[in-house]
């Protein structure tokens, strides 16, 4: 009797296998290659090599221009905007997420503040550079995340909370923000280590203004070698 039934437990293990979606072996993939561990890693390599493409490229901006006036103004107001939203997002989600659906302060308006707070980040880059190789790179990174790791996420929250997370996923929209739909308690609770680690994060998008305007002056400089042309 335990040979058969262990037989049969085998039968329905292979069975259930064969009928698995593909789409679910797709989003565990992607929750695994787009980890938090790796998705830093490789957001930070990406970042990197442009870095040091654009650097050894000459650049098209013209200093003192009205056009560069512009950008260092729209670059500084992104680098603000998203820093801020990235502290303000981590108050609330900090220690929490493991237990319950965060539906308050930045994530009653937009289910993912803290990649919109990413993504004004990296849009501040791409102007503090004056680099369209950078911005289409940034992009082709933002699909990588957009159609991997936020659903997979979001299928893991799903599976975790069900109902609850159904109805905040009809209520607040994933990206753009809702600000009708604002709403917060009185009082937050904060993990210090949670607070702590983006602390961690700031140490690196802090320097993000000197670095665009060092890259950006020795792409003028005529005696800095200029090995590649990017736009």
């Amino acid at each position: 009797m335990d040979a058969t039934s262990g037989e049969m437990k085998r039968m329905s293990d292979i069975s259930s296998a064969a009928v698995t979606p593909a789409h679910d072996h797709a989003s565990d993939m992607a929750t695994r290659l787009w980890g938090p561990r790796w998705r830093l890693r490789i957001g930070r390599v990406i970042g990197i090599i442009l870095c040091i493409a654009i650097l050894f490229s000459p650049s098209s901006s013209v200093p003192g221009s009205w056009a560069d006036v512009c950008f260092r103004a729209a670059a500084w107001l992104l680098w603000m905007a998203g820093g801020t939203l990235r502290f303000w997002a981590t108050l609330y989600i900090g220690g929490r997420k493991a237990r319950t659906v965060i539906d308050e302060g930045p994530y009653s308006v937009c289910r993912n503040p803290l990649y919109l707070g990413s993504l004004m980040l990296a849009a501040s880059a791409t102007l503090f550079l004056h680099s369209l190789t950078f911005a289409i790179g940034i992009a082709l990174l933002m699909v990588l995340y957009a159609r991997g790791t936020v659903p997979a996420e979001e299928r893991l929250l799903r599976e975790r909370f069900g109902a609850a997370y159904v109805a905040y996923c009809r209520r607040v929209p994933r990206y753009w923000p809702r600000l009708s739909g604002f709403r917060s308690a009185p009082t937050v609770e904060v993990t210090l280590k949670q607070l702590g680690r983006e602390y961690g994060r700031a140490m690196l998008w802090l320097w993000l203004p000197l670095l665009g305007d060092v890259i950006d002056t020795l792409r003028h400089q005529p005696w800095w070698p200029h090995l590649i042309k990017l736009v």
